[in-house]
């Protein structure tokens, strides 16, 4: 889901369908998947996962606002602050492959979601 989040954020195209067509694979049904494209806070998934979620996107599009009233949300979530810097990285990574993706201009060439 982060990948799918951080993707539609970047707006790359390519990953967004490559994480959506993952999460089909590992069970998620597709209309669970529009609704994370859609709009995070409007999806049938768990409140922490939707503060994860959205916290992805701020991650992603605005990092330099992240407040510690958010990394203290996380901390209510039973998050550490070892876990908060392993999932910006992983924002980070999914990101970095956004910008080579695009950057070569890869075609999807299989299904979408």
């Amino acid at each position: 889901m982060v990948a799918v989040v951080v993707s539609q954020a970047n707006s790359c195209s390519y990953c967004v369908d490559a994480h959506s067509a993952a999460l089909k694979m590992m069970g998620f049904p597709r209309e669970k998947i529009l609704q994370l494209l859609d709009d995070v806070n409007s999806a049938d998934i768990s409140p922490a996962y939707k503060t994860l979620l959205n916290l992805a996107i701020k991650a992603t599009r605005e990092p330099h606002k992240i407040s510690e009233s958010e990394f203290q949300q996380l901390r209510d979530l039973g998050y550490s602050d070892a876990n908060f810097v392993e999932f910006i990285s992983v924002v980070d990574l999914f990101t970095s492959f956004n910008k080579f993706l695009d950057a070569l201009q890869v075609e999807i060439d299989f299904p979408q979601v």
